[in-house]
């Protein structure tokens, strides 16, 4: 994982995901998973709506 967004209005939680070799892989293995992670997030935090997780490659920016 290397970075995560929460839009304005809290409805998205985009996580940016970087695997070297298999990354559509690793991105399909993430959204297979997605109700245990909401459930695992849901124990720990304390929010009136979870947000929707999408899962996202991630793309350095150019230094």
């Amino acid at each position: 994982m290397e970075a995560v967004r929460l839009s304005p209005d809290g409805r998205v939680l985009s996580v940016y995901v970087e695997a070297f070799r298999e990354e559509e892989r690793a991105l399909e293995a993430l959204r297979h998973a997605k109700r245990r992670l909401l459930a695992a997030l849901a124990k720990r935090v304390r929010l009136r709506h979870l947000p929707r997780l999408e899962f996202l490659p991630w793309k350095a920016l150019p230094a």
